[in-house]
């Protein structure tokens, strides 16, 4: 279950991807191939001890609190296998900035076999006036941050 939800994660929009600190701003970027291999095993944790539902609620409670490292995908599942007769958990931690409620949706859908990704939005669509504008602005956008870095 494990590499089944590792193998789906890493075609998932930001599911690959680590935060890293540039220019005064944080941005996302993709990870490798390699490096998304490397820490399948910080992302996705088989948990045990785990056996009624008081168990469950505490070691959410206690998870809640615990800030997830900047450093590496901004996610963490644990995977309860066998938690009752016939059944598993999946337990999903993730960071604001990657679980909006559309975030969550096409997450799931992907690590589904039988899914229909048509019920998800596409994405919008930007001109290219828009796309323009973004690139004329930009260096004045980098040049503010730099200063205000500065100071």
């Amino acid at each position: 279950m494990r590499d089944h939800i590792h193998e789906r994660l890493q075609d998932v929009h930001k599911m690959n991807t680590k935060l890293i600190h540039f220019l005064g701003d944080y941005y996302f970027k993709k990870l490798s191939k390699k490096e998304f291999k490397s820490i399948r095993d910080q992302i996705i944790e088989p948990l045990s001890g785990v056996h009624s539902e008081q168990d469950l609620h505490d070691f959410m409670c206690q998870e809640q609190n615990k800030q997830l490292p900047m450093n590496t995908p901004l996610y963490r599942f644990w995977l309860i296998p066998d938690y009752e007769d016939g059944k598993s958990v999946i337990i999903a931690k993730m960071h604001h900035s990657m679980s909006d409620g559309l975030g969550i949706t096409h997450m799931i859908l992907h690590l589904c076999d039988q899914r229909d990704v048509s019920v998800i939005p596409g994405i919008r669509y930007y001109s290219f006036c828009m796309h323009f504008l973004v690139s004329l602005t930009l260096p004045f956008f980098v040049l503010k941050e730099s200063i205000v870095s500065i100071f």
